[in-house]
């Protein structure tokens, strides 16, 4: 960090902020941020340093199945950026998905997560 960047943030020249924490950290600290995609997206939001560090230590998210394609596309590609070594997803299905869709669905978020190990339906 140069000193003129921890100046504008209120730090003193040699100290560190929240964006130079160690990678293992950061991982360490996604790992336990919880299952819901917000929580990894709020946190994903706090510096550079946060969001590519955060979301590598993310195994297991939480999602609800969305009626709406174009809102479940849109977080089925949410997810797959935010968390590239996901490797657990449950996801609750709403009886509002129509079951011709279903299968889609789940070749949707398949597609998009592809380091996925574990897939739970409830």
């Amino acid at each position: 960090m140069s000193d003129s960047s921890a100046a504008g943030r209120g730090l003193e020249p040699g100290d560190a902020g929240w964006g130079d924490l160690p990678a293992d950290v950061l991982q360490f600290i996604g790992g336990m941020i919880g299952p819901m995609p917000g929580t990894v997206s709020n946190a994903s939001l706090v510096c550079k340093g946060w969001k590519q560090g955060i979301p590598a230590g993310v195994q297991m998210l939480e999602l609800d199945m969305n009626p709406s394609e174009p809102a479940w596309v849109a977080k089925c590609q949410q997810l797959a950026s935010l968390t590239p070594s996901l490797s657990s997803c449950k996801a609750y299905v709403s009886s509002a998905v129509p079951k011709l869709e279903f299968g889609g669905k789940i070749e949707q978020l398949a597609c998009q997560l592809k380091r996925i190990e574990n897939l739970n339906l409830q």
